[in-house]
């Protein structure tokens, strides 16, 4: 499993720096808090992989897009881009 997350993470920072070196558009969420296309678009990878390859776990991301099914007894937590604000820098 550790090797399948793996392979994950390297691709979706592979897209995040992509992100940055395309440009970024910053947006502000309900609690002030700043995001970008690039946390959404790498939340979006990460939450699709995983559903796909664990459909048992439960997934909850930061972005609020994905939520836990009550019923599962483990989860994955997601935090796309940690530090967007320095990411954002």
């Amino acid at each position: 499993m550790l090797d399948i997350l793996r392979q994950i993470v390297v691709k979706c920072g592979a897209v995040a720096i992509e992100c940055r070196k395309t440009g970024l558009s910053k947006m502000v969420k309900a609690d002030g808090t700043a995001v970008t296309q690039a946390d959404y678009l790498v939340e979006n990878m990460i939450v699709d992989e995983l559903s796909r390859l664990f459909p048992s776990i439960a997934v909850i991301s930061e972005e609020g897009n994905h939520y836990a099914l009550l019923d599962k007894k483990i989860a994955f937590v997601v935090d796309p881009i940690d530090g967007t604000k320095e990411y954002l820098r």
